[in-house]
């Protein structure tokens, strides 16, 4: 998915809030996003007037060490994913 390159057909960030209530995802208690600043600024918006307030737990970390976070995290949680 891509919200900058005009060649990938980039998601409209209304289509991202309709979305967001044709799928029931803010009936989700916590919505954690993970990308750079144009995803948090897309899944910010794509909430925007809903009770849920994202979470990005990895920002200013490189893809990388968010990959490695999440993995771990993921691995050490007890569920299952």
């Amino acid at each position: 998915m891509t919200f900058k390159r005009k060649s990938s057909g980039p998601v409209a960030f209304e289509a991202l809030k309709r979305q967001v209530g044709e799928l029931g995802l803010d009936q989700f208690a916590i919505v954690i996003g993970l990308g750079a600043k144009e995803y948090r600024v897309a899944v910010s918006a794509a909430f925007a007037g809903t009770k849920v307030a994202p979470t990005f737990p990895f920002i200013g970390l490189t893809i990388c060490k968010a990959l490695r976070k999440t993995k771990h995290v993921i691995a050490n949680s007890g569920n299952k994913y």
